[in-house]
């Protein structure tokens, strides 16, 4: 397991704009609260860039008022004793490159507050608060600005409003650099005394910053690297490319870079050395768990005096503050504070420290019970030859092997050698008791429970970890834990294992598939999306309606002409959007792979023989399961065409919402395509009490919106279902409808 000792944790908050007035946009829907927006913008571009000169973001949620929360990782601000300036300039300057060419952001903060350091590495603080407020413009501002201005660009100090730029993070970086290799070179708090120099050669003078061999080796390499850098006229600023060459390096391009993979890579690529470790974002995801209360009662209050606190304007009776739309102006800039609020660990620590370690590296045999019987009996036939041929003790022990050859007696070594069967049990019933000491109390509790436990998922998570690094080669050990229950941390992993999908091949494939043509059904999509599950912040914000147009024009021109476009299948989608929103690539290949296996055929122009006969397979089920209410519905007429189409249609995608979807879909994704059956026998059973009283007015009323329903009752009495069902009474088989849409007549 990871030490924590050095492990720490920080948050800023940040105050997005709201515009009260302005309720729908040009097309008439909602306006999307910035704070939404922030949000969006977060998991699909930040959550997920991990670079070794980048502070690591873990989260961004929405507190009280449209405030949002960042939370990063916690490093030193102080400067080592001993600094490899060439070093040191290097990993600036690949911070800069992959935030300009890969994440496609600038910085626009740069200051010596931003430079952070971890094992006397180089980190750059704060990078994507420039993204993620539009410059900020979600805060209200036309630019914004760090505390320390000292730093910020010429041309942002003549041009008030200016937007940062990634010459202006050039000008940042280059002045924080000299600053860490020349302490004593005096920047003035003033920017303005800088910004209008007439050259690079006026700036260094003003501040004292040339360099010379007693401070730095090979100075004029260096004086040369700063007069290009620091040059106040942006359009004779050097690049990138030529700062690199001037002290005589070249940008590494990382396995994000888009030239070489367009596609964000995910959390599947687990390394097999790392396994046994916590990650930045498994320590905060259980964290979380083990606080068990609202993230904001953990931060400290802000000392904020009491004179500051009295409201700022006063409104009289009947007077209005509220503008026009014409009257919405931004602010010139605003100025972000930087300072982080540190998390503290010590609950989370003391809760982990509690847990046997020997959790954390769980035990995984393959075919555990073959080969522990194997051995058994090799053991007992072993010794039963030794007991009829006496040997010398000393030289024969279980796990040897021995021939007489010639009147000599050899000592065979079997390949059991380095573990005994003693061993091996021992090491199963350890493994089982720890697990025992966790599962027992947590087994019984509801899922939604359990997920909230912080000692049953800190166990799940590493044996998941360890399964998942396993795959393919353990997959049936993934299935088979994965019936029990499966971890919301894992589970886009987890999914996509159980549905065939490989994300490297994911990505290859959506790479060639045309997602922006214009297509007949845009208009529809267009309709569709802002009503697809809009109470979930993801789905509701820009990013996320976006990225559904995508997948699903990419589905539609993947399966053409077989396929047309049905209402429900932006609900359909939406799940693998949830769990892969940094990831659209793999998101498609899950919602393309789900639908071959469970919906084949219904999103036909001409679906109609393939949609009856589901019906008719339910209506079967239900009858043999439960007569009485089968026969009951059947003579007040209402016939499964009236409710359950849009239950299988879209797998209850728009009857139950997305945190129930997530549990019906653990399970289902487990069965074949009979369990999608067994989930609606269940759901009536649940109701049948109701149900059994109704007329066939009530009927339609209650399921025109469908009653409140315990997933976890559903799950349990679907699962008995699915196993208390002949084989032979349904067989579901897709290929029974031709193409032409007549049955085939074949056995």
């Amino acid at each position: 397991m990871m030490k924590l000792s050095n492990i720490s944790l920080a948050s800023i908050s940040l105050d997005s704009s709201t515009c009260a007035d302005i309720i729908c946009g040009s097309n008439g829907l909602p306006v999307t609260p910035n704070s939404i927006r922030i949000i969006g913008d977060f998991k699909a571009q930040i959550g997920h860039v991990d670079h070794p000169n980048l502070t690591k973001y873990v989260d961004c949620f929405r507190n009280k008022n449209e405030r949002v929360t960042l939370v990063f990782e916690n490093l030193a601000t102080n400067v080592p004793d001993e600094l490899d300036f060439l070093k040191v300039t290097k990993q600036m300057l690949d911070a800069l490159w992959h935030l300009h060419r890969v994440v496609n952001c600038v910085h626009g903060l740069i200051s010596k507050d931003c430079l952070v350091w971890s094992d006397g590495n180089l980190k750059l603080a704060h990078w994507p608060i420039h993204l993620l407020t539009v410059g900020g413009f979600a805060l209200g501002a036309s630019s914004i600005m760090p505390t320390n201005m000292s730093f910020i660009s010429p041309e942002q100090v003549k041009t008030p409003g200016l937007q940062a730029t990634q010459q202006g993070d050039i000008w940042s970086a280059g002045l924080a650099l000299l600053k860490l290799m020349k302490p004593a070179c005096k920047i003035s708090d003033n920017p303005s005394r800088l910004a209008f120099c007439d050259n690079s050669q006026d700036v260094l003078q003003q501040i004292e910053g040339k360099l010379d061999d007693s401070i730095v080796s090979n100075s004029s390499m260096w004086n040369e690297f700063f007069s290009l850098a620091l040059e106040p006229r942006p359009e004779l600023r050097a690049t990138l490319e030529q700062l690199y060459a001037i002290v005589g390096l070249k940008p590494e391009i990382s396995s994000t870079d888009p030239l070489i993979n367009p596609l964000v890579p995910n959390r599947f690529e687990l390394e097999q050395q790392s396994v046994q470790e916590l990650n930045i974002s498994e320590i905060y995801y259980l964290w979380r768990l083990s606080i068990g209360r609202n993230f904001e009662s953990e931060q400290k209050q802000d000392d904020c005096p009491p004179i500051l606190k009295i409201p700022c304007l006063i409104i009289s009776e009947k007077q209005s503050t509220k503008q026009t739309t014409d009257e919405l102006q931004l602010k010139p800039h605003i100025i972000i504070d930087t300072s982080p609020k540190v998390i503290s660990l010590n609950v989370f620590k003391s809760d982990i420290a509690s847990l046997d370690e020997r959790i954390f590296r769980p035990l995984i045999l393959t075919d555990e019970d073959l080969l522990i019987n194997q051995y058994r009996r090799r053991r007992s036939s072993l010794i039963t030859n030794l007991e009829q041929q006496p040997v010398d003790s000393s030289i024969t022990t279980v796990g040897t092997e021995c021939n007489n050859v010639g009147g000599d007696m050899h000592v065979k070594r079997t390949s059991f050698e380095s573990i005994t069967f003693a061993d091996l049990d021992n090491l199963s019933i350890e493994s089982s008791n720890i697990q025992a000491q966790i599962n027992e109390s947590a087994k019984a509790q509801p899922v939604v429970i359990k997920e909230s436990d912080f000692a049953y998922q800190c166990e799940r998570i590493a044996l998941f970890k360890r399964l998942l690094a396993g795959c393919p080669y353990l997959k049936d050990q993934l299935k088979r834990e994965a019936s029990v229950d499966i971890p919301p941390y894992f589970r886009a992993q987890i999914w996509a294992i159980l549905l065939d999908v490989s994300p490297e091949k994911s990505r290859k494939l959506y790479e060639t598939i045309d997602k922006t043509s214009p297509l007949a059904t845009d208009r529809q999509i267009s309709v569709d999306i802002p009503r697809c599950h809009q109470y979930n912040e993801l789905m509701a914000s820009p990013q996320g309606h976006q990225k559904l147009t995508r997948i699903l024009k990419a589905w539609l021109n993947h399966n053409t002409p077989e396929y047309v476009y049905w209402q429900g299948l932006d609900s359909l989608a939406a799940p693998f959007l949830l769990l892969n929103f940094q990831d659209e690539a793999t998101a498609f290949a899950c919602f393309n792979a789900f639908i071959d296996k469970y919906l084949k055929g219904f999103f036909k122009k001409d679906n109609q023989l393939v949609v009856q006969k589901y019906l008719e397979m339910f209506s079967e089920l239900l009858s043999y399961h439960d007569a009485a209410l089968a026969n009951h519905l059947e003579k007040l007429g209402f016939l499964p065409n009236l409710y359950a189409i849009p239950w299988f249609l879209t797998m209850f995608t728009h009857v139950l919402p997305l945190h129930k979807i997530l549990h019906v879909w653990d399970r289902l994704l487990l069965g074949d395509e009979k369990f999608p059956l067994c989930i609606g026998v269940a759901i009536l059973n649940q109701l049948r009490q109701e149900l059994m009283e109704y007329n066939f007015n009530d009927c339609i009323v209650a399921f025109s919106d469908l009653p409140e329903i315990d997933i976890e009752c559903c799950i349990r009495d679907a699962s008995h279902f699915y196993n208390s069902t002949p084989d032979k009474l349904i067989n579901l088989k897709h290929n029974d409808i031709s193409p032409s849409g007549e049955e085939d007549g074949s056995d």
